[in-house]
């Protein structure tokens, strides 16, 4: 029988998936995320359309926006 194994981004020599993630405190997790590890991508901003938000890249390549509606 043949294991079947998922990639990771990195592995698979690109993003395979933008996970977005609603929190109540969109600075407050980014900041853990890069101490953690993670690579910001885009700063935590807020936006014209009436949310707060910011992306970073995990180490296994996973990229993660980060938001909440203002």
């Amino acid at each position: 029988m043949r294991t079947i194994e998922a990639l990771e981004p990195v592995k698979a020599k690109g993003v395979t998936t933008v996970i977005g993630l609603f929190v109540p405190d969109v600075d407050d997790i980014m900041n853990k995320a890069i101490q953690a590890g993670g690579i910001e991508i885009n700063a935590a901003t807020d936006h014209d359309y009436g949310y707060r938000q910011g992306m970073f890249k995990d180490p296994f390549g996973h990229y993660w926006q980060i938001q909440k509606k203002i």
